[in-house]
């Protein structure tokens, strides 16, 4: 079953908490202030059970102009309005403000609720019926049911019910999501029990004993208890009203626009890219460096306002801005914004959040701007694929993409297989990544290794470390091995050792450096198991560095030190396995004696032959692990 939460909106003293009173049985104007005013000044709550079984919340939003701030808090996770018009007034300027508001955050669903019917005549009714149709025709909020109520005598109420219980079976459940989050809306504590928060829960399940995290101050917390509709539950879905004790955060150190969610899921940021629409009524252009109120969720923060791909959004017109906060705040993909002048405090227009974790760019930046449109169409393919292709990270696991994207881990995951398979995206090692970088990358790579083989044509090859660092890419730790490895695998190009080549790449020498090659492959041929060093067989630069091209084809590094030609290095491993096949160990002494060299070079051997994981020392004696040298 849907969870149903109606919120109510209009002008000041048009009746919305009688209304609520009357259907529910339930004051919501808590404090001695609110009643004495006789207005709402912070958010009311209630509940009440429809004829057909279901259980029906309702938000009861302050309407004075003054406390549009907690009306929005409280517009949050909102399924459906009950716009509340008295029929003394007819519409009022918080009846607009909040209508247009409430467009803006994307809520379809209205009942039109005339209160106060009993204090008019019929034609001072339909006067005001008329003018409400008039004046949000080509809104959502046209074609609304309307109906006339007085919340003294209960006339219409039966009406209101039935359209409240049909409306509330057409609202779809909200999806049970990976990451629950709860934007906190009030925060108080109850003596034995401690903290609580309140909020409406979107996106995940809550259960006792979780361990979450309050943000943006970072605070972890455990649930020790749930309720709903001041009932106790075990669990909380999405879409429910909730009120959660915490166990680890005093009452002082939360507020109103904190949220709590599971551990490491968001990033604080102080800018957000987004697109939003300017209301035709507000009178002036929004330019560059507008300062303005900004209300996410459940908060409020001061923010200047970066037109991008335009100077400015005139009033009725949609555009991409960056909006960068005096705060850090959290936030995701698609969540609704609102914006409000700085002074006097008039709503302006207000949107959704395209790049919740933004960085600074150009205004006018034809990167930028395809980015934000991508975001903007919504697109689970082409969403994913403009975050593999533009954020830093060029690996991303399942769960990273999640968060960015700002779609389920079940839709990533199927759309990733869909990708996948179209060969647009490639997973390494379980993670992934856009085909079309991963082919600028390799590219990169190629070019890398061709320019050091022009640079250096009697080396074999550039180390691994050398490449590494000459990459204009941000390729880090595991996620460089991992794409290093593919394309190795690939065969683009070749791993000597530590020294990568190109496929077809060959030494060339001169008549002269052939001639220097040949008199060194014949030194350390002749020194056989107890070679000498390359500056013993020659002080001359060049030389030494012709030398060093053989490593790899004629020469092997045993260590910093020792060089061995490659046929003796081969004849060293072999004699290691037959005194190990005879013998079940070889020792030292025994190793040096048959190849008849020194201790320098046997211990060298050994220790090279562990390293590589051939053998195993125990005590004074190795023994073989069963790994096999392949030597080409």
């Amino acid at each position: 079953m849907a969870n149903i939460i109606v919120g109510t909106a209009g002008h000041i003293d048009h009746g919305k908490t009688t209304l609520i009173g009357a259907l529910t049985g339930i004051e919501t104007d808590k404090t001695q202030e609110e009643k004495i005013r006789g207005m709402s000044i912070n958010l009311g709550f209630a509940y009440f059970d429809l004829p057909s079984g279901k259980r029906m919340g309702i938000v009861d939003v302050p309407g004075h102009e003054k406390f549009i701030k907690n009306m929005l808090a409280g517009v949050q996770g909102i399924n459906m309005i009950m716009l509340v018009v008295d029929a003394n007034e007819g519409i009022m300027p918080q009846t607009v403000e909040h209508a247009s508001i409430l467009n803006l955050l994307g809520i379809n669903n209205y009942i039109i609720v005339i209160t106060k019917c009993d204090t008019v005549d019929d034609e001072m009714i339909e006067l005001v019926e008329e003018d409400i149709k008039d004046h949000f025709v080509g809104t959502p909020i046209e074609g609304a049911p309307v109906v006339k109520v007085d919340s003294v005598s209960r006339r219409g109420f039966d009406e209101l019910i039935k359209i409240l219980d049909e409306k509330a079976s057409e609202i779809e459940k909200v999806k049970e999501g990976d990451i629950p989050r709860v934007n906190i809306d009030r925060v108080f504590s109850v003596k034995g029990f401690g903290t609580v928060v309140t909020g409406t829960l979107q996106d995940g399940v809550i259960k006792l004993n979780d361990e979450l995290e309050l943000y943006t101050s970072e605070i972890p917390v455990r649930v020790r208890n749930i309720q709903v509709h001041e009932q106790n539950v075990d669990k909380a879905y999405p879409g429910q009203r909730v009120a959660i004790n915490l166990i680890g955060a005093k009452h002082t150190d939360i507020s109103r626009g904190d949220v709590l969610t599971k551990k490491g899921v968001f990033d604080k940021s102080y800018m957000v890219d987004a697109k939003i629409k300017v209301l035709e009524e507000y009178d002036r252009a929004i330019e560059l460096w507008t300062r303005v109120r900004a209300y996410i969720g459940t908060r409020e923060v001061m923010a200047r306002v970066v037109p991008v791909g335009c100077e400015f959004i005139a009033p009725g017109e949609e555009g991409f801005v960056q909006l960068r906060f005096e705060e850090e705040i959290v936030s995701k993909p698609n969540d609704k914004i609102i914006l409000r002048n700085y002074s006097p405090m008039v709503t302006i227009g207000g949107g959704s959040i395209l790049e919740p974790n933004a960085k600074k760019h150009r205004r006018f930046d034809d990167k930028v701007i395809k980015e934000l449109t991508v975001r903007e169409k919504n697109d689970i393919g082409e969403v994913i694929l403009s975050v593999l292709e533009n954020k830093a990270d060029i690996l991303m696991s399942i769960r990273k993409l999640t968060d960015e994207s700002g779609f389920e881990q079940q839709e990533v995951e199927n759309k990733l297989k869909e990708l996948t398979d179209e060969n647009k995206v490639i997973c390494i090692a379980g993670n992934y990544a856009s085909e079309v970088r991963l082919q600028d990358i390799k590219d990169e790579f190629i070019r890398i290794i061709k320019n050091y083989h022009q640079e250096n044509p009697t080396k074999r090859g550039i180390s691994r470390e050398e490449l590494k660092s000459r990459m204009r890419f941000t390729l880090q730790g595991k996620a460089y091995e991992n794409i290093f490895e593919k394309f190795a695998g690939d065969e683009c190009f070749v791993i000597d050792n530590s020294v990568v080549r190109l496929k077809d790449f060959e030494i060339s020498y001169t008549a002269e450096q052939k001639e220097h090659i040949e008199n060194a492959k014949d030194a350390f041929y002749l020194d056989g198991f107890s070679p000498r060093s390359i500056s013993d067989i020659s002080k001359d630069k060049d030389v030494q560095d012709l030398i060093l091209s053989l490593v790899g084809s004629e020469l092997v590094v045993v260590n910093q030190d020792i060089i061995m030609h490659r046929e003796f290095y081969k004849r060293s491993y072999e004699i290691l396995c037959e005194i190990v096949e005879r013998n079940g160990q070889v020792t030292v002494v025994e190793f040096r004696d048959t190849l008849n060299t020194t201790r320098k070079y046997t211990l060298a051997l050994l220790e090279h032959f562990d390293k590589l994981g051939i053998t195993k020392r125990i005590e004074d004696y190795r023994v073989l692990t069963g790994k096999i040298l392949k030597i080409k």
